[in-house]
């Protein structure tokens, strides 16, 4: 009866703290077993070895199914987390697999080895003493599942995410398509915008939409942004030998937090260095909206990019939090005015009248604008009427975003 409790108890606590991070542990590997301090079920010997209840029932399954294991000391707290990190396989009380089978084999008839086991160490135990381990077990095991299930199952899903996240990029699994920016008066094109694709295991594309909040929301937006950066130097030396393209720029899309994160600007300043490309030649484009408060952070950081070699422009202006103070008071290269304004601009007159006024503010200041969402002639025809050399245009009417081999044919 005494066994079939601590049958109860180890399939409980096994159906909460099976290692999900450890692969499938075989014969011919050794397990890592996790011990700590629990009298009499485990504790440490004088001469340092582990002893107890659960120390010879390991032995006497080693006998039964010939597999190897190694002690690791700790205490329990320490276990769970060298459980979730993956340094052991299972805790004295927590099993796996290949052990629970071995388990169940030798306990199908009350005479059996692990039943004269648990009479050796528990026979002497009174039954209200035992009534209270018991008891003591199984708030253990109901306050360890809440920890595990509010706690540690998070921290593992975001750990899974995370690697495959990393998994994706390392297989390039990732990929980049180009869209080009043109001049719309003479029809060359003057730069491209990285822009994010996935590859499914079928080969089907996957548009940002559907993958890059799951990014975001796992703080993984930073890394994608190194990884993409690396692809565009290098992608940078091929585009420019092309013979169809001349003196173009790339940009991709960071974010805020990105361009305040010191640890970023100082991996993308040493990425560009080490690239050996010429100055301007790589673009920034911030993609959220920039608020007026605590601006000093985000100056230092565009300055450092800027002396770097690093081309900054504001993307999406003038929606939401855009405003012309943010122009004067930050340093951009590019104002990249959002799809809004495009939209219907030939039946608007106050969308046309904002345009234009964006085409003087950009060209009074030295700056270049690019107009995005650029889909029909009438709005092409519109902007090659304005008077601004450096007034560029992007948009499905030009093409769309393509990958890297289809630019020599453009």
């Amino acid at each position: 009866m005494r066994f079939k409790y601590l049958a109860l108890i180890i399939i409980i606590i096994n159906m909460f703290y099976v290692n999900t991070y450890a692969e499938s542990v075989g014969q011919d590997e050794i397990i890592k077993v996790g011990v700590y301090e629990y009298k009499p079920y485990s504790y440490i010997g004088k001469n340092g070895e582990v002893k107890g209840y659960y120390s010879d029932l390991l032995n006497l399954l080693q006998k039964e199914g010939n597999f190897k294991y190694e002690y690791v000391v700790c205490d329990f707290s320490d276990g769970i987390k060298h459980l979730e990190d993956g340094d052991i396989d299972i805790m004295f009380g927590l099993t796996i697999d290949y052990l629970d089978e071995l388990i169940e084999e030798n306990s199908k008839d009350d005479d059996n080895a692990i039943v004269e086991l648990w009479n050796k160490y528990f026979n002497q135990v009174d039954k209200l003493n035992y009534i209270q381990h018991v008891s003591m077990a199984i708030m253990l095991i109901i306050i360890l599942g809440m920890a595990f299930i509010f706690i540690i199952i998070p921290k593992m899903r975001l750990r899974s995410i995370k690697s495959k996240i990393r998994r994706r990029m390392n297989n390039n699994s990732y990929f980049l398509h180009y869209q080009p920016i043109y001049n719309p008066k003479t029809n060359e094109v003057v730069a491209f915008e990285a822009l994010i694709r996935l590859k499914d295991k079928n080969e089907n594309i996957i548009q940002p939409y559907r993958f890059i909040s799951e990014i975001e929301d796992n703080n993984m937006l930073a890394e994608l942004s190194i990884w993409i950066l690396n692809k565009i130097t290098s992608d940078y030396y091929m585009i420019s030998s092309y013979e169809n393209i001349n003196n173009i720029y790339i940009s991709m899309n960071v974010s805020l937090n990105e361009i305040e994160n010191e640890e970023f600007v100082d991996n993308a300043i040493e990425i560009l260095l080490k690239s050996n490309i010429e100055s301007k030649r790589i673009c920034l484009e911030i993609t959220e909206r920039v608020k007026m408060e605590n601006l000093d952070n985000l100056k230092k950081s565009i300055k450092r990019l800027k002396d770097a070699g690093f081309k900054i422009a504001i993307d999406d202006f003038g929606v939401e939090y855009s405003n012309l103070d943010v122009l004067k008071k930050l340093d951009f290269d590019v104002i990249k005015l959002d799809k809004y304004f495009i939209d219907d601009v030939c039946d608007c007159n106050i969308k046309e009248e904002i345009i234009m006024f964006m085409s003087k503010i950009a060209k009074r200041n030295g700056k270049a604008l690019i107009i995005e969402g650029v889909e029909d002639k009438s709005q092409n025809e519109l902007i090659k009427s304005i008077y601004n050399e450096r007034l560029y245009v992007q948009g499905y009417l030009y093409n769309k975003p393509m990958p890297i081999e289809q630019i020599k044919l453009i």
